[in-house]
């Protein structure tokens, strides 16, 4: 068994001396002692760098609390009651969107028809076919309320029907965007063009077709293309018709845009009302906010912790009647009956939170009328790495 010499386990008390009275603040290494010469290890630290350090930690601490406070105050701000939101009876048929909060109101449509947009589609020609039309330069005319258009392509000797059908749809695409054209393709190698003004418009158009394009060789035409006409919308709110020519629907001055979806005889039900997700969201944020900076509180055995809780177990009764529970500490948690209570009595909830002598008043209150005392603090936190004596050793 292997003897084991006590005089080579290292001591690190054996390798410290005290500072000299210049050294101040600072510790001296001294090795090559021997271990039975123990010098002193009383290290002495000038009181007026901790005084200083002190104060500076302390000021760090003060700016700390106050944004915390700050924030808190800032959260509880930002719980805005008057989000609205549009609730459709029927959103398959009509669904929409505010642009700018309005009053709560409601209102029924009827969808008696939506804009639909016209449509050509050329006859069905043979995708690998070889076109009937002589090369050259082809011109045509695209018609709309808003331009007419002289459109044109070029046919070369080796061109396809497909060939055709891609650069008339290509010509129209690159000279109006508001316009429509894709190729279809179906069995047996077989294409044809559709074109049409942009969905939910009602755009009207007219293609004249260059001079020499039969209907087995381009495009459409009495003789068997389909064309569809344009129709405009047809709607009845609050029974007062209204057509029009999209199916975007603006109401109050635009503030409440309305998107129709599909045509239906039975009325809808439109309901503009508080958003209650957003709203429900925003207070959830609030608690959970002032959760984390009170358990921060807490931490440090601030005594402000005490005053904060205290507001808040002030509120446990009326918190309680509308889903917001208190815990022995003053911590806050949320169940259903909020999401129930803003549905049901939103102005009473809201009255309850914001009221004058509400609860987010009261916490704004016990926050505007008192100062942390750092006094009181048991636990001292650190900022960035920062040690109240970082440079003193």
């Amino acid at each position: 068994m292997l003897g084991i010499d006590n005089s080579l386990i290292y001591d690190p008390s054996a390798y410290y001396t005290a500072p000299s009275s210049t050294d101040v603040g600072s510790v001296t290494d001294s090795f090559h002692q021997p271990p039975n010469q123990r010098p002193s290890k009383n290290i002495n630290i000038d009181s007026s760098r901790i005084e200083y350090h002190a104060d500076k930690f302390q000021a760090l601490l003060q700016l700390d609390l106050q944004d915390r406070l700050n924030q808190i105050k800032d959260n509880i701000d930002n719980n805005d009651f008057n989000k609205k939101k549009l609730v459709s009876s029927n959103s398959n048929l009509v669904n929409g969107e505010l642009t700018e909060s309005v009053e709560n109101q409601e209102f029924t449509i009827q969808i008696n028809s939506i804009a639909q947009q016209q449509i050509v589609v050329s006859d069905i020609v043979s995708a690998t076919g070889k076109s009937k039309l002589n090369p050259g330069l082809y011109t045509y005319n695209l018609t709309t309320p808003k331009y007419s258009k002289p459109l044109k392509f070029e046919v070369i000797d080796t061109d396809t029907n497909i060939d055709i059908l891609r650069k008339i749809g290509k010509s129209i695409i690159s000279e109006a965007p508001d316009m429509e054209a894709k190729l279809e393709r179906l069995p047996n190698e077989q294409v044809r063009l559709h074109i049409s003004s942009n969905k939910g418009t009602a755009n009207r158009f007219q293609l004249d077709l260059p001079y020499g394009c039969t209907t087995d060789q381009l495009a459409a035409s009495d003789q068997g293309g389909i064309q569809q006409p344009s129709t405009d919308a047809s709607v009845i709110i609050n029974q007062t018709p209204i057509i029009q020519s999209t199916n975007t629907l603006l109401l109050a001055n635009g503030k409440i845009q309305l998107q129709l979806q599909d045509a239906d005889p039975k009325p809808i039900t439109c309901a503009i009302g508080p958003d209650i997700p957003q709203i429900q969201s925003q207070i959830t944020d609030t608690l959970n906010n002032i959760n984390s900076n009170l358990e921060y509180f807490l931490s440090l055995g601030l005594d402000y912790f005490s005053q904060i809780s205290s507001t808040i177990k002030s509120h446990q009764e009326t918190l309680k009647t509308i889903g917001i529970d208190v815990n022995s500490l003053g911590f806050l948690s949320v169940n259903d009956q909020l999401d129930q209570a803003l549905t049901q009595n939103f102005l009473s909830t809201e009255f309850l939170l914001t009221g004058q002598n509400g609860f987010f008043n009261d916490i704004k209150k016990t926050i505007n009328a008192n100062q942390p005392n750092l006094s009181s603090i048991s636990t001292l936190p650190s900022f960035e790495g920062y040690s109240i004596f970082s440079s003193l050793v």
